[in-house]
């Protein structure tokens, strides 16, 4: 995890890598992707590049996570290179609500890739169960809840049907908990 958060040095030599690498990367080398790899070299999928004044961060489905107003500058530390980004503040513990500039570093890429692939996985379950006659009427974190008739469907066809996935998450190992029946939805 260590490795695919990344950052800009690697054994006190500058070098940058995973996530944080090549988002900074990206953002001083404008019009080019910068591919995150995995420990063998291969792709892991994501990447960055920087187009105008905002830069992407290209998730294994496609979609595109954009950070607005990216900015790199030297912070004179060990730390090397510090990547900012205007966003929107929600939080109240960090000033009043409305645009900021923000800190962008490993952490916060790594939240963005995994809970935006999270996304694209569940988003891709509920469209297959859609299509098979489950009308998703909620989802709540990583469940998804049909209204279907009494009598009607199967647990294992919902269960096929949320479990497969899509053509880039192939060979991935998630699981699926139980399904239940009811009259009234409660967390599982």
């Amino acid at each position: 995890m260590v490795h695919f958060a990344g950052g800009q040095r690697k054994d006190w030599q500058p070098h940058m890598h995973g996530l944080e690498g090549m988002a900074l990367l990206a953002a001083q080398c404008p019009d080019r992707w910068f591919p995150v790899l995995r420990l063998d070299g291969t792709p892991t999928g994501v990447q960055y590049g920087r187009w105008g004044d905002v830069l992407y961060c290209e998730l294994p489905s496609g979609r595109r996570i954009a950070y607005h107003r990216p900015r790199v500058r030297d912070t004179g530390t060990w730390r090397g290179l510090e990547l900012t980004y205007e966003g929107y503040n929600t939080n109240q513990k960090k000033g009043p609500p409305g645009w900021m500039t923000m800190p962008l570093y490993a952490g916060v890429l790594a939240n963005n890739v995994v809970q935006g692939t999270a996304r694209d996985i569940q988003r891709h379950a509920i469209l297959s169960l859609e299509r098979g006659g489950y009308p998703v009427v909620l989802h709540v974190y990583d469940e998804d809840v049909s209204e279907i008739p009494q009598g009607w469907g199967s647990d294992t066809e919902f269960e096929r049907l949320m479990g497969t996935m899509p053509a880039w998450a192939q060979g991935w190992p998630i699981g699926l908990g139980d399904t239940w029946r009811g009259r009234r939805y409660r967390k599982a």
